[in-house]
């Protein structure tokens, strides 16, 4: 019983199996939707026939037992064998894109309490999945990833691409308003053009890419990454830089349009400081003795 915190709890106290294995020194526990060879592996290793234990197992079977030691509260007693397994897969190679694979990883990690990887795997999820990723994770037979992960997963990916949208939106809303914001010409009308180069160029990159009218969240087909990968392949173009027939002051023309694309870039920078993925201890584990006895 100490194996498992499930059998454990419905052993003890006052749940029928417990009546029953008082009464009669023994009870007879049916599951009949588990996996059986998953479940060979995991009564393998709790009664120390380790040799019968598989020292590499594919992610599909590591997934598996991961849904039982979930389910069962067997972490502890699988704690050795479960990094062999997790090892292997990382000399294998772990994703470096958002595939299926990165759900079914991120569960396994979540399980096994495994946080760089957990974290690295989430981080994946929040910057390359689009607005189906719930429906990629339903898709998953067997595997159920808490609710608390996928909704904290599909908000930092909204929050993201809100926030870098923003961006590039309040240049424009800037230069719409009308003040001379070009400080380089000493002429006006060079500057009154400088201003409208910036922003036409700001308009009609921003339309090219699909970010102009602002769409709204959350954002179908769009992932964060191709998003900033597509903001930060914007050109902006400016008369200073253009034209050598006016006056400037002591500084001379303008650099990177005004220093504009370097603004974009120290904003993206600081919204993929907030997609680094989830810390694993925000996400304990929970108890699934009563959720599955249905």
């Amino acid at each position: 019983m100490l194996a498992s915190r499930y059998f454990e709890t419905i052993l003890s106290g006052e749940f029928e199996e417990a009546k029953a294995l008082r009464a009669t020194g023994h009870v007879e526990i049916t599951m009949l939707d588990e996996d059986l060879d998953s479940m060979t592996i995991l009564l393998n290793i709790i009664h120390g026939a380790s040799r019968k234990v598989p020292r590499n197992v594919s992610l599909e079977v590591l997934s598996k037992l991961a849904v039982l030691v979930s389910k069962y509260g067997m972490l502890e007693t699988v704690e050795f064998f479960s990094d062999t397994w997790i090892d292997y897969l990382q000399r294998e190679g772990l994703p470096k894109a958002y595939t299926k694979e990165v759900l079914r990883l991120l569960f396994v990690f979540w399980v096994f309490d495994r946080e760089t990887e957990f974290r690295d795997m989430t981080r994946l999820a929040q910057r390359e999945a689009d607005d189906k990723f719930e429906e990629d994770v339903e898709k998953l037979e067997g595997v159920k990833i808490p609710a608390g992960i996928i909704d904290a997963i599909k908000q930092a990916r909204v929050s993201a691409m809100e926030t870098a949208l923003s961006v590039v939106h309040t240049l424009i809303t800037k230069y719409m308003e009308g003040s001379a914001l070009c400080d380089a010409a000493l002429d006006e009308e060079l500057r009154y053009a400088c201003d409208a180069m910036v922003l036409g160029s700001l308009l009609k990159s921003s339309r090219k890419i699909g970010i102009w009218p602002k769409p709204e969240a959350p954002f179908p087909g769009r992932k964060y990454k191709g998003l900033a990968k597509a903001i930060r392949g914007i050109k902006i173009l400016d008369v200073c830089n253009k034209t050598s027939s006016r006056r400037w002051n002591s500084h001379g023309p303008a650099g990177n349009s005004h220093g504009l694309e370097d603004v974009i870039e120290e904003k993206l920078k600081e919204v993929e400081k907030g997609l680094d993925g989830l810390r694993l201890f925000d996400y304990a584990k929970k108890r699934y003795v009563l959720n599955h006895r249905e």
